[in-house]
């Protein structure tokens, strides 16, 4: 399959996925699925952008040295699918900030990232920043944390 067919095969899934989501928040209440429904909007969008770039003649990858490929790296692709996966099953398990923690600090040093110190100090200035946002002043609960339940909220 040549480039553009992908793009538009995989622009179609995405909004499959994407109109998947949106009717899944039909019975929350309203000011809970207001910001996620923006989110799903936007993405939405921009993958029709994506879509009618491709289909409206957009140049095609530059020929040359590497032949196009949708993945450039599948195996990396597998590994961080797995890996996201992984973390959905914690995040109902142990809860969301001791799994974020984990994923955010082994995905990268899985693909080669060698600055632990930095990692670990972006992964609770982003954990510290959510909490702050949804704990604090949206004052939202998160999923429930098994080994610091009062993060939970």
């Amino acid at each position: 399959m040549g480039w553009r067919a992908t793009e538009l095969v995989t622009g179609a899934a995405i909004l499959a996925a994407l109109a998947f989501l949106w009717m899944q928040l039909a019975d929350t209440p309203a000011a809970a699925r207001m910001f996620p429904r923006s989110i799903i909007g936007v993405m939405a969008l921009l993958t029709c952008v994506m879509m009618v770039r491709s289909y409206a003649g957009r140049t095609a990858p530059a020929a040359g040295v590497e032949e196009w490929r949708f993945f450039k790296h599948a195996g990396r692709f597998g590994i961080s699918v797995g890996l996201f996966l992984v973390y959905l099953l914690g995040v109902s398990n142990i809860g969301y900030f001791a799994s974020s923690a984990v994923f955010l600090m082994v995905l990268p040093l899985v693909f080669g990232f060698d600055r632990p110190g930095m990692l670990g100090v972006t992964m609770l200035a982003f954990l510290t920043f959510i909490w702050v946002i949804f704990v604090m002043i949206f004052g939202r609960t998160l999923p429930a944390e098994l080994l610091f339940p009062a993060l939970g909220g």
